[in-house]
């Protein structure tokens, strides 16, 4: 069982989201795409074929005989599934420009913004057969797991109210270069490179996540950048201190996770979401929605939930405020959260943009793009429940 939903920033959306079956496996994805939509929607439409693909080709046995090797097995088989499919991506459409005839250039600098554009990737495999949970991550995007476990404060001689609490277990990294294994990572792979390729804390000045589909500004050679792609189809300069390319990779971390009766669900998320509630605000929100409804509530608010700092929309234009943040004013605000929905990745959004203040997300959502994305991100969200 899974729900999902999402609410966008930009016009149109960037984020993506999809489902797919294949043979004993469910595959699940969230996109977040960037410079544009059409890195992602390939992505989307194209990356659970390229997984199913790989897989056909692992050869493991019916009955598991060595579970760590099979592990390893399917790990690796869904790296290559990322990795080649970034490849067809950003090496077919340069291989467009040589080929397409001069006079079409419009219609090549059309196919090139797949590549040109970029994307993050979160990818969940439930293996059914074994139950096994892989979770495979390229770029910012987060899942996390909601575990039911016994309160270790209720013991013998100790009152407590709840038996059992969640705890949020995540089963990925975010990708960027506040995480300091990627940091370490990029700089064994580029020596001598770490005062130039980190600035303002963006590879090259330039992009957050630190491992995307596309992006091939951060991935083609300087050659191929400043003889064609670069006069042609890019009015930019070509990015500083571009020394030795590729930059970028998108090769994802794998994580594999045996499912367990204390398992309940995971919430797979674009970083929309992340850049306003905790690891432990959305799990909370998932598991109080699941035990609620059990009871049959309809609309309640939950425990005075204390959201992260808001942003208070001033009677200012979004221009006026960018020019001077200043007048950007945070505030520790106490909101209460709020279940009025059926479906609970719209209680998480819901709550990710203001809680029970309705008059608060009126206004957010009144905002039109693009301003409105000084504000917030596009958000999607996929919950996937590990019924027993």
């Amino acid at each position: 069982r899974y729900e999902n939903n999402y609410v966008n920033s930009n016009n149109p959306i960037e984020d993506q989201h999809t489902q797919a079956y294949y043979k004993d496996k469910l595959i699940f994805g969230v996109y977040d795409g960037h410079a544009g939509t059409e890195c992602g929607k390939v992505v989307a439409s194209q990356l659970h074929n390229y997984i199913a693909s790989a897989l056909d080709k692992t050869k493991l046995p019916k009955i598991p005989e060595n579970p760590g090797n099979d592990i390893r097995k399917m790990s690796e088989a869904i790296k290559k599934a990322f990795v080649n499919l970034d490849n067809d991506i950003v090496q077919e459409d340069i291989g467009k420009i040589y080929t397409s005839p001069l006079d079409n250039e419009k219609t090549v600098k059309k196919q090139m913004m797949t590549a040109l554009s970029g994307a993050c990737a979160l990818v969940a495999v439930v293996d059914n057969e074994t139950d096994d949970l892989y979770v495979a991550c390229t770029g910012d995007s987060r899942a996390v797991l909601g575990r039911k476990i016994k309160n270790p404060e209720c013991k013998e001689d100790n009152f407590c109210d709840k038996e059992y609490i969640y705890e949020a277990v995540p089963l990925s990294v975010d990708q960027t270069l506040r995480n300091e294994l990627e940091v370490k990572r990029m700089e064994k792979e580029h020596p001598n490179e770490n005062e130039t390729m980190f600035i303002r804390n963006r590879v090259l000045g330039g992009l957050m996540p630190t491992r995307t589909f596309g992006d091939s500004r951060y991935k083609w050679s300087s050659k191929i950048q400043k003889s064609i792609v670069i006069p042609k189809f890019i009015s930019r300069r070509p990015l500083p201190f571009y020394y030795t390319p590729p930059y970028i990779t998108a090769e994802p971390e794998v994580v594999c996770h045996p499912i367990t009766k204390e398992d309940q669900f995971l919430v797979m998320a674009s970083d929309g979401i992340w850049d306003e509630l905790s690891n432990e605000d959305v799990v909370n929100l998932v598991s109080q929605h699941l035990e609620e409804r059990k009871k049959g509530a309809h609309k309640i608010l939950i425990n005075q939930t204390k959201l992260p700092p808001s942003l208070l929309i001033q009677k200012k234009t979004a221009e006026e405020m960018k020019r001077d943040k200043n007048n950007l004013i945070i505030s520790e605000r106490k909101v209460p959260a709020i279940l009025t929905d059926s479906n609970a990745a719209t209680h998480v959004i819901r709550n990710a943009l203001g809680g029970s203040d309705d008059k608060y997300i009126s206004d957010l959502l009144a905002i039109p793009s693009p301003k409105c994305r000084n504000y917030r991100d596009d958000m999607t969200v996929t919950i996937i429940y590990f019924d027993k």
